[in-house]
């Protein structure tokens, strides 16, 4: 019985000093802790992003081509996905401006 309670005392000493550096963890994981953000609120952002970028590459590309002739057809291109027109659609719309480009640069 007597060497019982000795061992039950060091199992306490072993989980305070073990809490001790529980909480030391804990303290390092919330300096890295990043919140969740919803999978939608990413792809939104993430949507916005390219938007710039593009429209950043359209206006250096006007720039650029100042003196030569404007394209019509890029500036119909509507940015980002479009709910109310059907996927199909959408790409036989786009076959058929790639179609159209390279007939004129054919004629060209």
């Amino acid at each position: 019985m007597e060497d019982s309670e000795p061992e039950r005392k060091r199992a306490r000493a072993d989980e305070a000093t073990a809490g001790g550096s529980r909480s030391e963890d804990e303290d390092e994981d919330d300096e890295d802790y990043v919140p969740y953000v919803p999978l939608r609120q990413r792809r939104q952002l993430l949507l916005q992003k390219l938007l710039q970028r593009r429209r950043k590459g359209a206006t250096e590309e006007e720039q650029q081509d100042s003196g030569s002739e404007p394209r019509g057809d890029e500036d119909d291109i509507p940015l980002g996905p479009q709910s109310n027109v059907s996927l199909l659609d959408q790409h036989q719309h786009l076959k058929e401006k790639a179609e159209a480009r390279k007939e004129s640069a054919k004629e060209k």
